[in-house]
């Protein structure tokens, strides 16, 4: 039962860049610029199409197939069997991993709860079958490694507008 409620938080993680830009006006402290959160947004939305794209090539490996069992491993947890398909890297983890670290680097999240956020998605992803420890390690370092490759990209933005 936790593991089903850890894993619904993705909807709350994936939310979380549009709350902040639709409430940027009435919310102080935020410390990056409203269209920040929006890009923050739009890139997740676009890792996971292409996270999508990717599942479809036909590269097959072993290391790729969700375990033995996996059931309910939709956005809802539900679904029915997912036994044989792809789920390397985990969609949740790397979306989770992806806001949670651009948050972290815009200054708005403090490196703790990022990092509990981005544990218990893992913990629950693998402790409900859903995929292998490799593959959530995969998504978390994508999501990670993404969420900096958009820090250094609005960085080097900042310092050129100037």
């Amino acid at each position: 039962m936790i593991w089903d409620v850890l894993s619904l938080l993705v909807l709350v993680y994936w939310a979380l860049p549009v709350a902040l830009w639709s409430l940027y006006p009435v919310l102080p402290g935020l410390r990056a610029s409203r269209e920040t959160y929006l890009l923050i947004f739009i890139v997740s939305l676009m890792l996971q199409c292409l996270l999508k794209a990717t599942r479809r090539l036909p590269v097959y490996h072993s290391l790729q197939l969700r375990p033995v069992g996996a059931r309910d491993c939709n956005l809802f947890n539900r679904g029915g069997s997912y036994d044989g398909t792809i789920g390397m890297p985990s969609g949740h983890v790397l979306t989770t991993a992806f806001v949670l670290a651009s948050l972290y680097f815009t200054g708005d999240v403090s490196g703790l709860p990022a990092a509990a956020g981005i544990l218990s998605m893992c913990a629950s992803r693998y402790y409900r079958r859903c995929h292998t420890l490799l593959q959530v390690v995969a998504g978390a370092v994508l999501g990670g490694v993404s969420a900096f490759l958009l820090h250094r990209a609005l960085e080097e933005h900042e310092k050129q507008k100037i």
